[in-house]
């Protein structure tokens, strides 16, 4: 299926909201049958998302959010998410990239980058 990205709503190509959001999203991509999600982490100052890698399937029903990445700063949120060798990762913008399950969204290995 094709999905494309009109402001906070992912819409297939029919222009049919298959996934409404109150955040805009930053980039989605699908795998297996499911659509991965990447919210913009930043709402306002002081005021951020931090599980905000989001795992819908192709209906739009949302199975998990990712579990927060724990750092150093209090205002931490992913920045990047993909897909590589068949695992989901994920990049907070504190420079943290973790493995998220793919099945629960839960934080499967951390690692400091910068």
């Amino acid at each position: 299926m094709d999905f494309m990205v009109d402001g906070n709503n992912l819409v297939d190509a029919q222009k049919k909201t298959i996934i409404k959001l109150q955040q805009p999203i930053d980039k989605f991509f699908t795998e297996e049958n499911k659509i991965y999600v990447l919210l913009r982490g930043y709402v306002s100052r002081g005021n951020y998302i931090r599980g905000n890698v989001w795992c819908f399937d192709l209906s739009g029903n949302r199975l998990w959010e990712s579990e927060e990445i724990k750092s150093p700063t209090a205002f931490d949120s992913y920045s990047n998410a993909y897909i590589k060798n068949q695992k989901l990762f994920a990049v907070s913008g504190s420079g943290y990239r973790v493995e998220l399950d793919k099945n629960t969204g839960k934080i499967l290995y951390k690692e400091f980058l910068k």
